[in-house]
């Protein structure tokens, strides 16, 4: 499509059952996009992204989050669509 993602940062904030994504587009919107994040056992997270825009960060929540480590190496499966 005309519109794409350039990158995806994910911070984890663990200690209030989220993670924010910083979605990183190459240009500005031309129009308003529809962005989708879908986590494996998670809800449905959508935002839109405003017209003019490069750059937005989205809050989704994570139900009983589970950390990473040597013990357990859970990562989470994330499915991320750009309407366009």
């Amino acid at each position: 499509g005309q519109h794409y993602m350039e990158a995806i940062h994910f911070k984890p904030d663990p200690d209030n059952s989220q993670v924010h994504a910083i979605v990183y587009l190459p240009a500005e919107a031309t129009r308003d996009l529809k962005l989708s994040f879908s986590i494996k056992g998670q809800a449905e997270t959508t935002v839109t992204i405003p017209k003019g825009k490069d750059k937005t960060t989205v809050t989704i929540p994570i139900a009983q989050p589970r950390l990473w480590s040597l013990e357990d190496p859970h990562l989470y499966e994330v499915e991320v669509t750009l309407n366009d």
